[in-house]
């Protein structure tokens, strides 16, 4: 509980003890145990949340890869990827046919 060791609850019971007069030592300890009850809802919620963020980010992964494979899987086939393949010598073949063309 919070780290504490036995030694530890003991000197702080002893604290309580010496300076809450003992007919109100019950409520001090009901209000103490109220705000553990508080705090650990509060730390259950912040788990669940994080929790829940966790799950959304895996799910946009997920959905943003599904994405990026079914858009490669579309490319058509005189993509850039297609277009590295072509000889360096045919394209300037290519080019200076048209170039003629164009003089003529």
């Amino acid at each position: 509980m919070f780290g504490l060791g036995f030694w530890e609850i003991m000197i702080i019971l002893l604290v309580a003890v010496v300076f809450i007069r003992p007919k109100d030592l019950p409520v001090f300890i009901r209000n103490l145990g109220r705000i553990y009850r508080r705090i650990m809802s509060f730390s259950r919620d912040l788990t669940d949340i994080a929790r829940e963020i966790e799950s959304e980010i895996r799910q946009s992964e997920l959905l943003s890869q599904s994405v990026v494979e079914n858009t490669a899987k579309k490319k058509p086939v005189g993509t850039s990827s297609n277009l590295n393949t072509v000889p360096e010598d045919q394209v300037m073949e290519t080019i200076e046919k048209s170039k003629k063309e164009k003089h003529q």
